[in-house]
């Protein structure tokens, strides 16, 4: 009997692969290969290499990869009924805010069929964020006013300019260097666990 064929899938992430998106990536990865005895195995393609940040749901469906970590908020037109429901992951807990998503997206076929070119297998609900601004320190609402800041989401971008701020939305790999080149004064973002080459965690 021939033995069967290895199934060969790449995946593809806009992160880098000590991120900590990245890091659950190759434990899935891993349990995949271990409970198909090898027969599935993944590779994985990091820091954009196959995938865009705004365009990866495109990109996705026009066959770049066959697995990838899109990321629907940074797209640049469609998907608009997913950046909204951001308003409603108002909760810091994961299965809280998975909750509310996939009750969402069973209800309403209009979020699915935002996604009828490509199969959800799992989401990201997002992490507790943080303000970090380049050189004006934030230490009251007001010094907000007037500063140009990276941000996700509908209901962010409401809160900022309602605060006097001038939001901005951007995918995570143009951040630095606009924050570098003065573009933008600061960010709301997730921190990351990485790993030292000593093995200690490091928050970026």
């Amino acid at each position: 009997m021939a033995q069967a064929q290895v199934i060969e899938l790449r995946y593809a992430s806009p992160y880098a692969p000590a991120h900590n998106y990245s890091v659950a990536d190759l434990a899935w990865i891993a349990k995949i290969e271990k409970e198909t005895n090898g027969k599935v195995k993944i590779k994985p393609y990091w820091n954009g290499t196959l995938i865009s940040s705004r365009e990866s749901m495109t990109e996705l469906s026009k066959g770049v990869a066959d697995i990838a970590f899109v990321t629907p908020i940074y797209e640049k037109s469609g998907v608009d009924l997913t950046k909204a429901i951001l308003d409603f992951f108002t909760d810091s807990n994961p299965a809280v805010n998975a909750k509310i998503y996939w009750e969402l997206f069973a209800k309403f076929p209009e979020i699915r069929n935002e996604y009828d070119k490509v199969k959800i297998l799992a989401v990201n609900v997002g992490a507790p964020m943080f303000l970090m601004t380049s050189k004006k320190p934030v230490k009251t609402l007001d010094d907000l006013k007037g500063m140009r800041i990276r941000v996700t989401g509908n209901a962010m971008m409401r809160t900022f300019k309602t605060l006097g701020a001038e939001p901005v939305g951007m995918p995570v790999v143009e951040m630095l260097e606009s924050m570098q080149k003065g573009i933008i004064q600061g960010v709301l973002f997730a921190t990351a666990i990485t790993k030292h080459s000593n093995g200690r965690d490091r928050q970026v």
